[in-house]
């Protein structure tokens, strides 16, 4: 398993989920086999991501990683989900992925890694 994969999707549970609530914030990790398929699932019940911004890290899955660094062309915000797709690509193959999901009460973020992170394809 590739070591600070988690940490960025924590990171954001606190600094953007958790930016207008003070008190009753909490984040559950799963992680789950499925179809050997290995899920990574961090969720926060704080304010839900906008859509636009889950649709463009959703996009990034059909990207190819040379092209992921443009996702965010400001360079203010996305710098932790592109390294970790960037580097889950690099070490797994274009079967890894990173999805993000504003649901009503917070927001999911699921990482994939194909073959249950048992397979290096480098």
């Amino acid at each position: 398993m590739l070591k600070l994969i988690l940490q960025p999707l924590v990171e954001n549970s606190v600094k953007y989920g958790f930016q207008d609530i003070f008190e009753g914030g909490w984040i559950r990790i799963c992680v789950y086999m499925e179809e050997d398929e290995l899920y990574l699932s961090v969720y926060n019940n704080g304010t839900p991501m906008e859509e636009e911004m889950a649709e463009k890290i959703n996009h990034m899955n059909e990207l190819p990683v040379t092209e992921l660094q443009q996702t965010f062309a400001d360079k203010k915000n996305g710098y932790g989900v592109v390294n970790i797709l960037t580097r889950l690509r690099l070490k797994y193959g274009d079967g890894a992925a990173f999805f993000c999901k504003a649901e009503e009460d917070g927001t999911t973020c699921t990482i994939k890694i194909p073959g249950g992170g048992r397979k290096n394809n480098l």
